[in-house]
């Protein structure tokens, strides 16, 4: 079994301030309520909670 892929912080950074872009643009162009924004919203999230995660056990 395969273990999952660790990103560095930085690597997390950059992925969080991409999807953040993404979401933005993506909010402008479809609205807040569409569902494509939603996923999007969610999939932020759970990158800036594993983030959380990373830091807080002192990686």
């Amino acid at each position: 079994m395969r273990k999952p892929i660790r990103l560095s912080k930085a690597d997390f950074q950059d992925k969080i301030e991409r999807l953040r872009g993404e979401l933005n643009e993506l909010a402008d162009r479809l609205g807040v309520t569409s569902r494509v924004v939603l996923l999007k919203s969610q999939e932020l999230d759970k990158q800036l909670n594993e983030y959380s995660l990373m830091l807080g056990k002192g990686e």
